[in-house]
């Protein structure tokens, strides 16, 4: 994503990922890839892809359902830690199931 600065992308994966590690009982770190994802997508005012259509709906569900099992600053302070992570290492990040 780095090399072609597919940040549309990059974010939908991020957040499609969130939604299956909450599947996967993964909460704590759904808001880190949600954090990061939606840093990537608003630096893309939207613009992506026409055959990728997030479901934000779902993605908001999952969001609430996490926010309710993690106290809101965990939640917060998780999600704020994903939006400052750099390509790299949000990649490292969500390929490393160890963190």
């Amino acid at each position: 994503m780095e090399e072609n600065h597919d940040d549309a992308n990059l974010a939908y994966f991020l957040q499609s990922l969130a939604i299956v590690e909450r599947a996967e009982d993964a909460i704590e770190r759904v808001p880190v890839l949600l954090g990061a994802g939606s840093i990537f997508r608003e630096g893309t005012d939207n613009k992506g892809c026409g055959y990728y259509r997030p479901d934000d709906s779902l993605r908001g569900d999952v969001e609430d359902r996490v926010r309710q099992v993690l106290r809101d600053r965990e939640y917060n302070d998780a999600l704020q830690a994903g939006r400052r992570l750099k390509v790299r290492d949000i990649v490292s990040f969500a390929l490393d199931r160890q963190t």
